[in-house]
């Protein structure tokens, strides 16, 4: 049976222990919560982890109390602006709270920044023994479809990245379930069940 995780996005609003509160309330093994880092209105508050010790210390006493597990931060974006440090100090505060895997979101146009900054990324998950997963979408970087991470993947750079496929993206880069059925499952790292309109409306209208 796969694993269900109650994603940030799907409780906008929500501070990071009431979302945990309410995946055990719903049945959900895990979250996946968003660091807040990035500068982007996401249509509610994020609870940051970093600036805030109470806000960490009562995530950690929510999942302590109802055995949920911190699945995936989601995510160290790949932007113009990326820090390594300030993505480290993330990666390291959800992995106190049990997170092994990450989120890789591309938001860059750059295709050369994009891989150096993947690399050092990869490189940083090994050293953590956390997980990478790199998530597609067509939101003006450079990663926009399946086909572009798997090119991305198999040019051996990153043997340890996986891919995070979200159904609303798939369909969106005008690809099916027939494309994934083409890749390695092994390379599957997590899905994110995600539902929409098909057309892409516009980046502002899409947050």
């Amino acid at each position: 049976m796969h694993r269900l995780s109650l994603a940030q996005l799907t409780a906008i609003g929500l501070s990071a222990p009431e979302i945990v509160y309410l995946a055990a309330d719903i049945g959900c093994e895990g979250v996946a919560l968003n660091p807040g880092i990035i500068s982007i209105d996401l249509g509610g508050p994020i609870s940051r982890l970093d600036t805030d010790p109470a806000m960490r210390r009562a995530t950690a006493q929510a999942l302590s109390d109802t055995g949920v597990k911190m699945d995936l931060m989601d995510a160290v974006g790949l932007t113009p602006e990326f820090s390594l440090a300030a993505n480290t100090t993330q990666l390291e505060i959800f992995g106190e709270l049990g997170a092994t895997a990450f989120n890789v979101a591309v938001m860059d146009a750059e295709q050369s920044r994009v891989e150096e900054n993947l690399a050092a990324v990869c490189e940083l998950a090994q050293r953590m023994n956390m997980q990478p997963m790199m998530e597609f979408f067509g939101l003006g970087g450079c990663v926009p479809s399946l086909k572009g991470a798997m090119a991305l993947i198999e040019t051996g750079k990153y043997p340890n990245l996986k891919l995070l496929i979200d159904t609303l993206h798939l369909a969106r880069a005008g690809e099916t379930p027939a494309d994934l059925a083409r890749i390695d499952p092994a390379l599957i790292g997590a899905a994110q069940l995600c539902d929409g309109p098909v057309a892409y409306p516009g980046f502002d209208e899409y947050l």
